[in-house]
């Protein structure tokens, strides 16, 4: 027996809704496909709009838009930083060689562009008299006043700031008065400014400082962050450069000082071999002649208050004092006090002048016995020019002066002798008067004629 054939128990309402339903869904699937094209052919920015609420292949169509919106936006910002520090990289490795001012000027005018600011100022570290200080080198687009800054002490103001804390200043609201950005069309406040410090690793080498007109992305701040690295990493090659090149500047001169300190020297070292045979000539020469006068002389040397620092065996000799009895006494002892003081005055005056003094003095012997010396007395001058020392010179002259009172002696004998024949002149004189007033008196000579008669 044949089964029966199920009975159709749809309605025609339940056709209805299923139709409307597969329509809905395949417009859905139909914007899908439309939305997935959009995104395929790079339209990020292509919206969806869902038929059913809350359906999830429309929510997971959005979050896939968004997510490559994202990843081509990282991209873009990846790129653009990329191409920036290429560029940059650049501009230092070509323009190395270059001054400081020009080689600033260059990189911030091409930084300020490329990030969109509207002004900037960078300054660099440098050192002066043991003082560390910040020095603006470069400047884009800056009012005159700020141009005339030239120098901040770190710590000073926000420029100063960032240089103690070595991190980044980022303001959005500007302090009233910090800086204004000029245009044709008139005068603006800033809308954000980027101070950030040019770190060589962890050191501080200088600041750059950005006005914007717009507010910055993380990227951007990223990106000036790594290109003040490359600025402080340029900036301080070129200094090690700068000091390479002074170092070598002054090795090549003193080099060369030293070669013409050489060819000085072997001249000096001609002239002294030269000369070495004459100067020991002289030398032996002086040691003979000391010798000569040591034998002599009576010598004595003595410091500048007169106190004996050397004698001779002469000396010895002569005074009848042992060398222990006379080091560190004054040459007053040997006094025989038997002349003025006046003639010690002159001496000491003389000497201690820097003048050789030249004179005869009676000295006193240790047992009371009496010499004579004829004294040459000379200063030893140092590098001031004002004596050092003393040395003296005495020639005993004993004999001279015992001829000078025997000649003294025969000077008073022969005043005397002359005065009794003078006596005796007159009195025949006198005689002669007395005769020829009594007498006729008349000479004549061996042959009889007279050659005189009286009155």
């Amino acid at each position: 027996m044949k089964a029966k054939p199920k009975a159709n128990t749809k309605t025609p309402v339940a056709d209805k809704s299923s139709e409307k339903e597969n329509k809905i869904l395949r417009e859905e699937l139909d914007r899908a496909s439309a939305f997935v094209q959009e995104i395929k052919s790079g339209n990020l920015a292509a919206t969806y709009t869902s038929l059913l609420a809350k359906h999830p292949l429309g929510e997971s169509l959005l979050l896939l838009r968004n997510q490559m919106a994202a990843l081509l936006t990282q991209e873009q910002q990846r790129n653009w930083l990329n191409e920036g520090l290429a560029r940059f990289a650049e501009i230092l490795r070509k323009r190395q060689q270059e001054s400081l001012p020009m080689l600033m000027n260059e990189v911030l005018s091409q930084l300020v562009r490329y990030v969109g600011a509207t002004q900037g100022i960078l300054s660099v570290l440098l050192e002066e008299d043991g003082k560390s200080f910040l020095q603006s080198v470069s400047h884009y687009a800056a009012e005159k006043k700020i141009k005339d800054v030239r120098k901040f002490d770190l710590g000073e103001g926000l420029t100063g700031e960032v240089m103690i804390t070595r991190k980044e200043i980022y303001l959005e609201k500007i302090p009233r008065g910090y800086l204004t950005i000029s245009s044709g069309l008139g005068k603006s406040a800033p809308v954000s400014v980027l101070v950030m410090p040019l770190l060589l690793d962890t050191e501080p080498m200088g600041v750059v400082e950005l006005a914007f007109l717009k507010q910055l992305q993380p990227h951007e701040i990223e990106f000036v962050k790594k290109i003040g690295e490359a600025i402080a990493s340029a900036y301080f090659n070129m200094r090690i450069n700068e000091r390479t090149r002074m170092l070598l500047s002054e090795s090549q001169e003193k080099e060369l000082q030293l070669k013409e300190q050489e060819v000085e020297l072997r001249k000096n070292m001609d002239q002294l071999f030269a000369s070495r045979e004459e100067i020991l000539k002289i030398q032996l020469e002086t040691e003979a002649q000391t010798k000569i006068i040591n034998s002599l002389a009576i010598v004595s040397r003595a410091d500048i208050k007169g106190d004996i620092t050397y004698v001779n065996d002469e000396f010895v000799k002569w005074s009848k004092y042992t060398r222990e009895e006379v080091m560190g006494k004054n040459h007053r002892f040997l006094k025989s006090g038997d002349q003025e003081d006046t003639i010690f005055i002159d001496l000491w005056k003389t000497i201690s002048s820097g003048r050789v003094w030249r004179g005869e003095i009676k000295n006193k012997a240790k047992d009371g016995s009496f010499y004579w010396v004829d004294a040459i007395i000379a200063p030893v001058l140092g590098a001031d020019g004002k004596p050092k020392e003393y040395i003296a010179q005495r020639f005993v002259i004993n004999d001279k002066k015992a001829r000078e009172a025997e000649v003294n002696t025969l000077l008073v004998e022969s005043h005397s002798i002359q005065d009794k024949m003078q006596m005796l002149m007159n009195e025949t004189e006198a005689q002669t008067k007395i005769i020829n007033s009594l007498a006729i008196v008349s000479r004549a000579d061996i042959r009889g004629d007279i050659t005189y008669v009286n009155d």
